[in-house]
């Protein structure tokens, strides 16, 4: 068996849009964006660690001599077995969907990333910080969002992640300890109630804070 991590990264192309973490990510491939589209295992790195991934595309396009299109971004361990999945990456254990984004081969096309003052990053039972993005939904009565954009965190099936109301804000000032409650789009209204009223089943207990609380400070 080859790991993900021992794969032949040999083609190359740009991510974007998909917010914080994620505006800009130039991606080292195992296969070729085309216009015919891309499914295939991805390496990336940010302040912290080499992550890999898998993208599938929904759509790609040549125009003006660069490959166009929209794709979905899963999160993979690096030490997972590096072959295909035999079906939509959404059915295969290995990969948890953290984005959709756009992605192009023309790098030149894509502005330098932005650099938010307090990007948020989360924590397991020890181990390396993994970005994330929160989010208060206003839908879920101020019900927290939470992409966790990595994997080593949060189990593989945990895709949809919901926090206590007030996360985010406690996070920018953090570190802060918080519950996480997995749950899916047609359960996600019903979760929420749950975590308002604290009678959920977490998925994980996480630390949340910026980069350089988590490497330096005591959670709270």
């Amino acid at each position: 068996m080859t790991a993900v991590r021992g794969l032949p990264f040999a083609h190359r192309f740009t991510l974007h849009g998909g917010g914080p973490h994620l505006e800009r990510v130039d991606v080292d491939a195992a296969a070729p964006l085309t216009a015919d589209g891309v499914s295939t295992f991805v390496r990336y790195r940010d302040a912290v660690a080499t992550r890999y991934g898998y993208v599938v595309s929904r759509w790609a396009l040549e125009r003006d001599g660069a490959v166009q299109g929209e794709v979905l971004l899963y999160a993979v361990d690096g030490d997972s077995d590096g072959s295909p999945p035999r079906h939509h990456p959404s059915e295969d254990r290995r990969l948890r969907q953290i984005a959709e984004l756009a992605a192009t081969t023309d790098p030149s096309a894509v502005p330098g990333p932005a650099v938010p003052t307090a990007e948020i990053w989360v924590r397991g039972d020890g181990g390396a910080p993994v970005p994330a993005a929160l989010e208060t939904s206003e839908r879920l009565d101020g019900v927290t969002r939470v992409r966790v954009l990595g994997a080593g965190v949060v189990p593989s099936d945990a895709v949809l992640l919901l926090a206590p109301p007030g996360l985010a804000e406690e996070a920018a000032a953090g570190p802060v300890h918080a519950d996480v409650y997995a749950c899916t789009y047609r359960d996600e209204q019903k979760v929420a109630a749950k975590v308002r009223s604290g009678r959920g089943r977490p998925a994980a207990r996480l630390t949340f804070g910026t980069l350089e609380q988590l490497t330096e400070g005591p959670a709270r």
